[in-house]
């Protein structure tokens, strides 16, 4: 109906959904397949994601447009093993040169 009036966006709430007992992420998949089989130009705006891989999935179903929570986006870039990593050569570095030093110090 959104589409059809004219809207710009629809926005299925993900979380909400699945706490109704349905799949939220297959609903927002469902309604970005109306739209695009019916050469809507209305778009999915996903909203209430709680974690990460939800907002993903959705991405990689092409569905463009979300509004996400600072917890959410941080759950994309935090990974146990590039941390890891991270102090490891930070640690390698400081071996090097020096604990606190940059670059710019050599």
């Amino acid at each position: 109906m959104a589409a059809k009036s004219g809207a710009a966006y629809a926005a299925p709430y993900i979380n909400r959904i699945d706490n109704m007992g349905y799949n939220g992420i297959q609903v927002a998949r469902h309604i970005h397949d109306i739209f695009r089989n019916n050469d809507l130009k209305t778009e999915v705006l996903a909203a209430s994601f709680k974690n990460s891989q939800q907002l993903l999935e959705l991405c990689e179903y092409g569905v463009g447009a979300a509004t996400v929570s600072p917890d959410v986006i941080f759950g994309l870039v935090k990974n146990q093993a590039i941390t890891s990593a991270v102090d490891d050569f930070i640690a390698d570095f400081e071996k090097l040169v020096g604990a606190g030093k940059t670059m710019k110090d050599c």
